[in-house]
């Protein structure tokens, strides 16, 4: 089986009182052809079951984890949820049927910052701190592609969507993205199964769909970016709240008395919680978390897995 993709990113900043940042992509086909010549473009599928988790509130909405707050449940947590759930079957994978099949795929890096960025160069430390933020992102998506497929499941990657409109410039694709092109990326040599196409770029795009009325692609990458900003709030919110309590789904107009955002995110942490440690088959190799630790040579990028369906 053979998956054309598009690689989402989207990067946070650090959670509540906890000095780490991230890296988050969602790989999703933009077509799956299996050995039967069967050809299904799940990206639009995705995209439809996003815009109904958004019709709860409005066509206009535009998911952002960080924007969930407050003490009391609304409608648009209830959205925000059903878009979380979205996560239960985006990332389940059935081998050899691609009917019914979205195929998409979870990578995220946390990280501290380095304490050695003068160490990548740049006139000053904004510059300095991008092209570490270059580094984690070629590292996430590297690692990505190889340790998510496999050689009866190869991939090739069209193009790389970003949301980056907080960069102070484009990223830089002789720095992120051309050491993927020839096939290594410092230790790590992308697997023979791992194409990325010559022609891919990294293409910043804005999150809100609403932006692109006559432009159904980049419409659709809009929303693509809003799942992705969620997969990665959620996580987070996952591995470094310390607030998570059981509470029973509350009535739209009731007081909560938890972190909203953990009553959001709970479906994916139920989620992680059933593949962790177990080769569950519909999930196989198809989420993967780690965090980094860079160490005292520029170099030096030890990580730490912390999830790996």
């Amino acid at each position: 089986m053979t998956s054309e993709v598009i690689v989402f990113h989207d990067e946070t900043e650090q959670p509540a009182g906890v000095n780490i940042s991230g890296h988050c992509i969602v790989i999703i086909p933009l077509r799956i052809v299996d050995r039967t010549g069967t050809i299904a473009r799940p990206i639009s599928a995705l995209v439809e079951q996003i815009a109904l988790c958004r019709s709860l509130v409005s066509p206009e909405r535009e998911f952002h984890f960080n924007r969930i707050k407050g003490p009391t449940w609304l409608n648009g947590d209830v959205a925000s949820r059903n878009l979380i759930l979205l996560s239960i079957s985006a990332f389940r994978n059935v081998p050899g049927d691609v009917v019914g099949l979205f195929g998409c795929k979870l990578s995220i890096l946390f990280y501290k910052k380095s304490p050695l960025l003068r160490e990548y160069g740049g006139i000053d430390q904004k510059e300095r701190e991008l092209r570490y933020f270059e580094t984690m992102l070629r590292l996430v998506i590297g690692t990505a592609l190889n340790n998510l497929y496999s050689g009866t499941n190869h991939v090739i990657v069209k193009g790389i969507i970003t949301d980056a409109s907080s960069l102070h410039r484009d990223i830089d694709k002789r720095r992120a993205l051309q050491p993927l092109l020839r096939g290594s990326m410092g230790s790590i040599i992308l697997k023979p199964w791992v194409k990325i196409d010559n022609s891919a770029e990294i293409v910043p795009n804005d999150s809100d769909h609403m932006k692109y009325p006559d432009d159904p692609i980049e419409r659709e990458y809009a929303s693509c970016i809003q799942f992705v900003d969620m997969m990665l709030g959620a996580s987070a919110c996952h591995f470094y709240n310390k607030k998570w309590a059981p509470c029973p789904s509350p009535l739209v107009g009731g007081n909560i008395s938890i972190d909203k955002k953990c009553l959001v995110a709970q479906p994916l942490r139920d989620l992680f919680e059933s593949v962790a440690g177990q080769r569950r088959a519909e999930y196989l190799n198809s989420m993967r978390v780690a965090e980094l630790h860079p160490g005292r040579k520029w170099n030096d990028l030890g990580a730490k897995l912390m999830l790996q369906s």
